[in-house]
């Protein structure tokens, strides 16, 4: 089994809009991808980007965030 420590993590991106009336109902959509860079010195790069928006109306109301992290790799254990 291949074990991977998280160095260090940083959001790279956060952006967060409400403009929802009182009384305005929403209906959530979740979205996400997660992307992973290797390279040969046992480091890897992830970056995951999530978004959560009004189905209806995504101008009224939505957030998203970039993380990235830089992971170390340990082959042997």
């Amino acid at each position: 089994m291949i074990v991977a420590k998280m160095k260090v993590y940083r959001i790279d991106e956060f952006s967060f809009v409400n403009k929802t009336v009182p009384g305005q109902k929403i209906g959530l959509e979740n979205t996400f991808s997660y992307n992973v860079q290797y390279n040969k010195t046992n480091v890897c790069k992830g970056k995951m980007t999530v978004t959560v928006k009004d189905k209806e109306n995504p101008d009224s109301f939505s957030l998203t965030m970039v993380c990235g992290a830089l992971f170390e790799i340990d082959p042997t254990v």
